[in-house]
């Protein structure tokens, strides 16, 4: 997934990323859970729906390719603007 090559809205972002974050799996978004009475006792509540967004295992691959990237980065080099100026 690369930043910038597909239109997407903040809500449509929100929605990969916390797929990803939790394993492949997607809740769908609610702006209510539940509507309480003044005692704080629910009077309607709404189950969350989960669904499978991608495999668990290929969210775990990209999961850990991303971790490396992070943990064996070195200064310069990314590949991109460093290598460009002669420095990567």
């Amino acid at each position: 997934m690369l930043l910038g090559t597909v239109e997407m809205t903040p809500l449509d972002v929100v929605k990969v990323y916390s797929a990803l974050a939790n394993g492949g799996f997607r809740a769908r978004l609610r702006a209510v859970r539940a509507v309480l009475d003044e005692q704080g006792k629910p009077l309607k509540s709404f189950k969350v729906q989960v669904e499978e967004a991608a495999p668990p295992a290929a969210v775990y691959e990209l999961d850990q390719m991303l971790t490396l990237v992070i943990t064996h980065a070195r200064p310069g080099s990314s590949g991109t603007l460093a290598a460009h100026r002669g420095r990567g």
